[in-house]
């Protein structure tokens, strides 16, 4: 009888092990970067992809990115005075915290500020995120585009808290509706009904 998988040695010291390695491989590439480059950038990402990210370290090749993991790159650059691998490097790993990564390069400020304005990725409106305009939805037969909207997405619409109805077959607002207000943050409805009349249009765009 095949023995099974589920009774499979897993060597937990061997794991950690490996881990600790990678850890200390980082750290130490961390400050390799810090001795071979003339400047430090703190990043903040706002939609963690890795696709745009992709693209920074592609155009900026001469560069190094790290993205992730904040408490190694905390203990790389230094949390004390005591610890920090160059002078003052201990304020940059203070605001480690959340979607940010570093930035190692050697290339002229006004040209890392106006190159970044090109690495913007617009994405589907989600939770939370911050309306860039107010939409409106007029009274009367809904639109998807030029076309009428599906009368089998009236009860989902209506799901999501817009007052529609169906007539003869034509999904039908009695009233204007506002889907959401410029400044305001989306609910989780109000997001996924972005989603439906307009796909990736008015979701924030979110910028490296």
């Amino acid at each position: 009888m095949p023995k099974s998988k589920r009774a499979k040695l897993v060597h937990l010291t061997a794991t950690g092990k490996k881990g600790k390695e990678q850890k200390e491989r980082l750290i130490n590439t961390i400050r390799k970067a810090v001795d071979d480059y003339e400047y430090i950038w703190l990043f903040h990402t706002e939609s963690s992809r890795n696709g745009p990210i992709k693209r920074v370290r592609a155009e900026w090749s001469s560069s190094r990115i790290f993205w992730g993991k904040n408490k190694v790159m905390a203990i790389a650059l230094g949390t004390t005075p005591e610890s920090e691998y160059q002078h003052n490097l201990r304020l940059i790993s203070q605001c480690l915290t959340g979607e940010v990564g570093l930035l190692f390069t050697n290339m002229p400020v006004n040209k890392v500020l106006s190159d970044a304005d090109m690495f913007t990725e617009s994405i589907h409106a989600r939770t939370g995120f911050i309306a860039t305009e107010t939409i409106v939805i007029p009274e009367g037969p809904v639109m998807l585009g030029d076309a009428p909207m599906p009368h089998s997405m009236e009860p989902q619409l209506r799901k999501l808290g817009m007052p529609t109805m169906l007539r003869d077959g034509v999904v039908i607002l009695p009233v204007d509706y506002v889907i959401c207000q410029k400044g305001n943050e989306l609910s989780a409805n109000q997001a996924h009904l972005l989603v439906r009349f307009f796909g990736n249009l008015n979701g924030e765009n979110r910028t490296m």
